[in-house]
């Protein structure tokens, strides 16, 4: 998880307990499609550390708009938006830190070139 969920309780404005196993399951789903997106993986937020973690903040601000997004919009997508395609805004965040191709650098290397 690349954030902690107190970060995204505040993000959310969410001051009760009652939600705290939702809101973490949508920042794992968060983080997992993020990383997924990215090609690549970073270390984890812990709590009680200040929630660090390796991610640059734009990848925690997607995540975070994730969360919120699945929180609020806990049901089936609307009619109009296509399937599968992450919000303009995190894919916008996101794509400085997409790596196309994960496995060029390990193939160029055995390559001799």
């Amino acid at each position: 998880m690349l954030v902690t969920l107190d970060l995204a309780k505040k993000h959310i404005l969410v001051e009760h307990n009652d939600d705290d196993d939702l809101i973490t399951t949508f920042i794992e789903a968060a983080s997992g499609l993020c990383e997924e997106y990215l090609n690549r993986t970073y270390t984890e937020a812990v709590s009680g550390s200040d929630g660090q973690t390796d991610a640059p903040a734009a990848v925690v601000a997607a995540v975070l708009i994730l969360v919120a997004t699945l929180y609020r919009d806990r049901e089936e997508q609307h009619v109009d938006v296509p399937p599968m395609v992450l919000p303009s805004t995190v894919r916008m965040l996101l794509a400085p830190y997409r790596d196309f191709c994960p496995d060029c650098l390990t193939a160029s290397e055995g390559s001799g070139t």
